[in-house]
């Protein structure tokens, strides 16, 4: 053993930093271990080999001696800082991977963030330790005497110096990849999080709108269900009941225009925001182009415009205003068709008389085509009859 190399590890045991380096029993400290025995060695007590060894560094120079005692102080230097550097990078590898999971959680719970566009601040705080502790890996790292890179990538550790996109070790790259992914999910987080801000005031009306639709629709549910049952009596009786529901329905569209008005604006985000938040796209005119939960917010209020509208057919059949009805109605229809016939038959008879006919035989002619007219009348009355059933509201 050289002799510098042998003051050092003395120096180092007799600071107690390095255990077991002279981890021998002396004499009068228990049992003495055997030597190691070569060739014609004689066996040498344990006790006697130690005091040797003694006596050789006491020979050792004191200027080798101070030598040793640096180095031996830069190599325990050294472990403490490699300890610490470690034991920041892995801590730093442990928060990025959270940081990373809230951001995730963050985008994909959108109506979390719809409600609290704010909860991204528990994330935040993640991403902050992540630079702290980046910030105390650089710093360690920048030490004096901190080992070079060689002996980082000897223990397999990233070294936070190291800026190259390549050539630059696995765990380095490794540690730079995971970096840029938390940057770069952390500004998708923030996007969402400012178009949750920008949808406030949307949301907030469309839950309004919400409320009053439901409402509305219990009012008018409630309302035919009692008007099929005891019927009503007259058009002013009529009213009368419908009254609140109308009066509902009313509300139903001023906050229809109040959200329309919003979504109008020339920032309001596109309609593929909207749907991430599961918010309707109430400019979108397109029936073809719309999403589901912009088509079930149409037909909800087609829905109770029908209601609103369909209340004739609840009027007594045999009430004083129903009477009148059926006989003004019936009238219309026996107008038109009377009508209709009328200048049908006259118009065959003097075709049939402009064709050389008889005033006899064009009369017959007409009366066949009058006759024919009717019949075919009553034939699409089952169609009639069916489209008009189709235009009543749905309940």
């Amino acid at each position: 053993m050289r002799p510098l190399l042998v003051a050092a590890l003395f120096a180092a045991a007799s600071n107690s930093q390095l255990l077991g380096v002279f981890d021998t029993v002396f004499p009068g400290h228990g049992q003495e271990q055997p030597s190691v025995i070569t060739g014609s060695e004689s066996r040498v007590p344990v006790g006697k080999r130690a005091d040797s060894a003694i006596m050789k560094i006491k020979k050792i120079p004191q200027e080798d001696l101070e030598k040793a005692k640096k180095i031996a102080s830069l190599a325990l230097k050294q472990v403490d800082q490699l300890k610490r550097y470690r034991d920041t990078v892995n801590g730093l590898e442990k928060e990025t991977s959270s940081a990373q999971t809230c951001y995730d959680n963050y985008q994909k719970k959108s109506q979390q963030a719809l409600n609290d566009p704010l909860s991204i601040g528990d994330c935040d705080k993640k991403y902050f330790q992540v630079q702290s502790l980046l910030g105390k890996a650089r710093t360690i790292s920048q030490e004096r005497d901190f080992p070079d890179s060689s002996w980082i990538y000897d223990v397999k550790l990233p070294d936070v110096r190291d800026g190259r996109t390549s050539l630059q070790g696995e765990e380095t790259k490794q540690l730079q990849d995971i970096l840029q992914a938390l940057t770069k999910i952390a500004g998708q987080a923030v996007t969402i999080q400012k178009q949750a801000e920008r949808l406030q005031d949307y949301h907030s009306k469309m839950q309004g709108l919400d409320a009053a639709i439901s409402e509305n629709k219990k009012c008018y549910s409630a309302f035919y269900e009692k008007a099929k049952k005891d019927g009503v009596e007259s058009v002013e009786a009529l009213e009368a009941a419908m009254k609140p529901c109308n009066e509902g329905y009313a509300q139903v569209q001023a906050k229809l225009v109040e959200a329309q008005k919003l979504a109008k604006e020339a920032d309001f985000p596109g309609a593929d925001v909207l749907a991430r938040f599961e918010l309707p796209n109430l400019r979108d005119g397109f029936e073809s182009s719309q999403d589901a939960e912009t088509q079930k917010y149409w037909q909800e209020l087609e829905e109770l415009t029908k209601a609103k509208d369909g209340t004739a057919e609840v009027i007594k059949e045999d009430s004083k205003e129903a009477k009148e009805l059926d006989a003004a109605v019936a009238g219309e229809i026996d107008a038109v068709v009377n009508a209709t016939l009328h200048n049908w038959v006259k118009f065959v008879a003097l075709q049939e008389v402009k064709n050389g006919a008889s005033a006899e035989a064009a009369m017959k002619s007409a009366k066949e085509q009058g006759d024919k007219f009717i019949q075919e009348l009553l034939k699409k009355s089952d169609e009639i009859a069916d489209s008009a059933i189709k235009d009543l509201p749905e309940r």
